[in-house]
């Protein structure tokens, strides 16, 4: 997990889900790679997921429903998880989660 991220291209509009539950910002490397940095109030929800993730949790914990998954998986800062492409997973967020995800196209 990186401490910084240097020379990215933001977007200003946010990505505002759940009623303001989950807010995101898109950023984009010097090779045109997607990431989005984002907040997660508690509370429990569902995305649908296009292109497959990574996600690094940057502070908090959750706990996490991916498919392939038969169990909740807990995650906190300084984990790594990847999301399949073409899914939906569920997140569960007892405490203010944050993290930064890294869009993979393949």
């Amino acid at each position: 997990m990186q401490d910084k991220y240097e020379n990215m291209t933001v977007l200003p509009k946010a990505n505002i889900y759940f009623e303001g539950r989950v807010v995101s910002h898109t950023a984009y490397d010097p090779s045109g790679n997607k990431f989005t940095f984002g907040v997660i109030m508690p509370g429990s929800y569902e995305f649908d997921v296009e292109s497959k993730e990574v996600i690094d949790y940057t502070a908090g914990s959750a706990k996490l429903l991916i498919p392939g998954n038969c169990e909740w998986i807990f995650v906190k800062a300084g984990d790594r998880v990847t999301i399949p492409e073409n899914c939906k997973f569920k997140i569960i967020s007892e405490d203010i989660t944050e993290y930064v995800c890294a869009y993979v196209t393949e």
